[in-house]
């Protein structure tokens, strides 16, 4: 998409006095409407986004950096505050895509220092993610990316700049590998440097004891299950659990999170906007229709409506905002409907038969 007008002569003394010495966002004068209407699609329909609202958003991001530093009214204006938020947040959610856009390698040191540090970035890890069959750069990638688009004067900030990234939670054998393929000397000496810092545990030049981002930590949890017991020769006692238990793969550790209102065994699971739907399953021999969702960072259960077939060993998945349901034990038959769950309306409704009923 493109929206664009013809800026009158007052419009280009305001966007000189505004931008000043930074020629890329000249740019932005000219299209701050389309960088408006990309950043709005971007973050309301991330589908439907576009290379150039990706950019502009980024465009978008380093102007309104720039206006809260400099109180231009051109800024205010323009109503920046909320393109800001929404550049950031689209930043943020989109980081590894983001970084590879032309604009990032062009934002200034604060901005960059301002995206780096942020709790927030949708990060698998902290060196880079692989997604299929292509490999995207994260924020030790990113940063070094940045330093190398003009490394004779960025080379200046490698201390500040890796200092936003948690050193300590990349492998050894990757930061090793980025010093030797680095082809500059006063880079590589500082690189060396930080290396010899985390190996001594001095902690002078980077941070060392740090913690994965919010959306890179890893959690499993263990939910619901039974356990048997042989009473007798003659006697079997099974125990539903309705507990959870949570371990964390960064810390090593387990710990009981908030239990399910009922026990259940054979439950469809899926995770869904940050929650764990529990759906389904069984308990005493009953085939179960109702569901429950977790809230881990409330740390709390919720009734969700049911399902319009009580079903246990089926297959549950999210998909574009929605829950479907593939098949599964009920009753005494193996089914093959197909259920979908709108966590909006908190309603399910049959969607379609499968060629052919299965269970899990």
């Amino acid at each position: 998409m493109a929206i664009s007008r013809k800026p009158k002569d007052t419009d280009r003394q305001r966007q000189t006095l505004a931008v000043g010495r930074w020629p890329s966002l000249m740019r932005w004068a000219r299209v701050s409407r389309a960088a408006w209407a990309c950043c709005r699609l971007a973050v309301k329909s991330p589908r439907r986004a576009t290379p150039l609202g990706r950019s502009e958003a980024m465009v978008a991001l380093v102007s309104s950096f720039y206006r809260k530093h400099s109180g231009g009214e051109f800024a205010d204006a323009h109503h920046l505050v909320e393109l800001l938020e929404a550049a950031r947040d689209y930043i943020f959610a989109n980081f590894s895509e983001v970084v590879m856009e032309d604009e990032f390698l062009e934002i200034p040191r604060d901005v960059l220092v301002h995206i780096l540090q942020s709790e927030y970035l949708r990060i698998d890890s902290e060196f880079q993610c692989r997604k299929l069959s292509h490999i995207f750069p994260q924020v030790f990638s990113a940063a070094m990316r940045w330093i190398g688009q003009d490394i004779t004067m960025r080379r200046r900030y490698v201390f500040d700049i890796l200092n936003q990234v948690r050193l300590p939670l990349i492998p050894s054998k990757l930061l090793e590998k980025s010093i030797s393929d680095c082809s500059d000397i006063s880079l590589k000496v500082a690189l060396r440097s930080i290396q010899k810092d985390l190996a001594s545990k001095r902690g002078s030049l980077v941070p060392l004891y740090v913690q994965p981002r919010i959306c890179a930590r890893k959690k499993i949890y263990v939910i619901g299950g039974s356990k048997r017991e042989l009473i007798s020769s003659w006697t079997r006692s099974e125990c539903t659990f309705e507990s959870v238990e949570c371990f964390d793969t960064y810390r090593k550790e387990w710990q009981k999170v908030c239990p399910m209102e009922i026990g259940r065994i054979l439950p469809g699971i899926s995770v869904l906007n940050g929650r764990i739907y529990v759906v389904g399953g069984e308990q005493e021999s009953q085939i179960l229709a109702n569901g429950e969702v977790y809230d881990p960072q409330e740390d709390v259960w919720t009734n969700i409506a049911s399902m319009v077939i009580p079903r246990c060993e089926f297959g549950l998945c999210a998909h574009e905002g929605s829950l479907y349901a593939f098949g599964g034990w009920v009753g005494e038959d193996i089914g093959g409907s197909i259920e979908k769950y709108d966590p909006v309306a908190d309603e399910w409704r049959l969607e379609s038969d499968m060629p052919e009923a299965r269970f899990r």
